[in-house]
């Protein structure tokens, strides 16, 4: 229940350890890039909303160069219809509406031509209205006449009127000074209010130019396009001293072409100036690392390292790092390779001792042996004493120095050629007893290993005196109910039971003359209580062993 508890109270902490963990998972470099984007993200805001600041100050005075525009447009209008009205009274004025047609009226016509007439602007139509008729002053080929219902809308001198049906702007220029008075009007077409406001000498956006008046409204350009999204701005001015008013109407995008590429520039200059910085950074100093970490990675101690190929972008301070990496690497190798010599002559001059000593205990085994074939038969028995005492230090010699890499001396293989070493060395006439191995995989130390191997040559001699045919059973085996009273670590149990060393007349008197004080002496050296048991003839004594398991031998 606690430890439930215990876990439930330790998952919050373990999600707010979450994001720092995915922020250590990323890769420097995207960390450098991250790190850089933030950085420089007030510098980005601020052109942001230094532009939009700019942008709005730059559609304040669009508007007001679109109203200078639109006073422009309706003055020059107001001025070309005025100066129109005033030519056409200071041609007629005088002159009756009986001499109006034909001929009075062709010098009329060639004056009102010349002083009206440009050449990039059609003319208006002119035309002479009375209670009578109403025609054409100066018609191009054949009489034309003004609808008889549009007379009526025909103003009083100077005032406008719209002709929403034919599409037509009417100025009026009375004449009523005369015995029959009449009315000039003047006819214009879109095109050509076009051309008397200027609309071409005006740089405005897509706009429309409208006439307003009683009459209705009319169209004069229209070049306004669709938008997607945008507003529009409307100015209305009066022309003249009439009643009618000429709308300019101004389509605005809610961002043009120029005020995106100026909203965008901060922002692009923000993350081009941190992918950049980033860039650089990446290709000077991350990029150079990262082939110095795979140079290092790559490096096994005693070999030379092998430098990156050198680049001249590589930051100054990596090469030199690169360098003393490698200087350090040339001189570990060296110490290696010293090392590796100083142990190779060392690993020498010991195999030549081991071999030397090998060599001095088998000649003393040789000489024993010699000497045990020629002495006479009472006294072989004690040169095979000594010979067993030989051959088991050379056991215990030839396990500790052999060649595989030594953690102890192994148990199991010592016992086995102990055990028959003793079998080979029975006396000629008698031979020794037969001996059974039950020995656990364990590994000892070189002393431990020569009390032992002493140990079991004594058991197994004194056995084989007390009773030559007695099968004599060797066990080793690992405990763990007895307590170490040397201080600590694993403990093992040898037994050597046979017949021949139950309690009797004949053991008791060579425990006491000869093996009583060398069994003794040898349990000192290992620090432990040899254990006997009469009854049974079993010697019992435990000793410790390495906590590194040997090699699991083959049973034997």
């Amino acid at each position: 229940m606690t430890e439930a508890m215990q876990n439930t109270a330790d998952e919050p902490l373990v999600e707010a350890l979450s994001p720092n963990r995915r922020w250590q998972d990323f890769s420097t470099e995207i960390k450098i890039l991250l790190a850089l984007v933030i950085g420089l993200a007030p510098l980005g805001i601020l052109g942001v909303m230094a532009t939009v600041k700019g942008n709005a100050n730059a559609e304040r005075d669009r508007a007001a160069l679109i109203r200078v525009a639109g006073n422009e447009l309706t003055r020059n209008l107001g001025v070309e219809l005025a100066s129109d009205r005033a030519m056409v009274r200071r041609s007629l004025v005088g002159v009756p509406v009986a001499d109006l047609f034909p001929e009075e009226a062709q010098r009329i016509c060639t004056d009102i031509r010349f002083s009206m007439t440009q050449p990039e602007i059609p003319p208006p139509q002119i035309f002479i209205v009375d209670g009578r008729f109403t025609r054409e002053l100066c018609p191009d080929e054949s009489k034309s006449y003004f609808a008889t219902d549009r007379v009526a809308q025909v103003p009083i001198e100077g005032l406008l009127a719209i002709d929403a049906d034919n599409q037509l702007l009417l100025s009026s220029v009375r004449f009523d000074e005369q015995d029959e008075p009449y009315a000039a009007v003047l006819a214009y077409r879109p095109e050509t209010l076009a051309a008397l406001a200027g609309d071409s000498e005006i740089d405005l956006p897509a706009h429309s130019l409208t006439v307003v008046g009683r009459g209705g409204d009319l169209p004069i350009i229209d070049n306004s396009r669709a938008l997607l999204a945008g507003s529009t701005l409307e100015i209305r001015r009066p022309i003249g001293q009439t009643a009618h008013e000429l709308s300019i109407t101004v389509q605005q995008a809610a961002i043009s072409r120029n005020e995106l590429v100026s909203l965008l520039a901060p922002i692009g200059n923000w993350l081009l100036g941190a992918v950049l910085a980033w860039g650089m950074l990446s290709f000077f100093i991350m990029r150079p690392l990262s082939r110095l970490h795979r140079s290092v990675a790559a490096y096994r101690p005693g070999a030379v390292f092998l430098r990156p190929r050198k680049r001249h972008a590589t930051a100054r301070e990596i090469v030199q790092l690169e360098a003393d990496f490698s200087a350090l690497s040339e001189t570990v190798a060296a110490d290696k390779a010293e090392l590796a010599k100083s142990l190779e002559r060392q690993t020498s001059l010991t195999r030549e001792i081991h071999h030397r000593v090998k060599n001095n205990q088998q000649i003393i085994a040789s000489l024993i042996n010699l000497h045990s074939r020629a002495a006479p038969p009472e006294t072989e028995g004690a040169y095979l004493t000594i010979q067993r005492r030989v051959d088991a230090l050379s056991v215990v010699h030839r396990n500790h120095s052999a060649d595989e890499p030594a953690t102890g001396v192994a148990v199991r293989p010592l016992m086995a050629e102990l055990t028959a070493s003793l079998r080979s060395s029975g006396e000629r006439s008698v031979g020794f007893p037969a001996i059974s191995l039950a020995v656990d995989p364990l590994d000892i130390t070189q002393d431990v290993a020569v009390s032992l191997s002493f140990l079991v040559t004594e058991l197994a001699e004194l056995s084989s005196v007390c009773d030559p045919a007695a099968e004599i059973a060797v066990t080793v085996e690992k405990v763990d109910d007895v307590g170490d009273a040397s201080g600590g670590g694993s403990l093992a149990r040898l037994t050597v039971q046979s017949r021949g060393l139950i309690a009797g007349d004949a053991h008791d008197g060579w425990v006491a003359e000869r093996y009583g004080r060398v069994i003794t002496g040898l349990s000192r050296q290992l620090r432990q209580a040899m254990v006997y048991d009469g009854e049974t003839g079993r010697y019992c004594i435990v000793f410790p062993v390495l906590d590194v398991p040997g090699e699991d031998d083959a049973a034997l």
